[in-house]
């Protein structure tokens, strides 16, 4: 599952639209918006705001992530790299 799904299905359990989410986390309505349904790219830092926001731990979720994908497959590039930065941004004081 990416990461914008999960985003998209948080903010569906929450009934919370983007707008409250970007109000929430303080990232721009449209940052939100070009990720969550048009999976554009998005900042380590406004994701860990986002997940802040709906007081979700975005380690826990990137380490099950992992888990799952160890399990049935090959872990995409894309998901090493970003729970590397993450977790390097995490630790260094952000």
């Amino acid at each position: 599952m990416n990461l914008n799904t999960v985003i998209r299905q948080i903010l569906s359990d929450k009934n919370m639209s983007l707008c409250d989410l970007s109000k929430k986390s303080g990232v721009s309505y449209s940052t939100i918006q070009r990720f969550v349904t048009e999976t554009k790219d998005i900042k380590s830092s406004n994701l860990i705001l986002i997940f802040n926001a709906l007081n979700i731990n975005l380690i826990e979720l990137l380490r099950a992530e992992v888990s799952k994908k160890q399990k049935s497959e090959e872990i995409p590039v894309y998901l090493k790299q970003s729970i590397s930065t993450i977790l390097k941004e995490v630790y260094s004081g952000i």
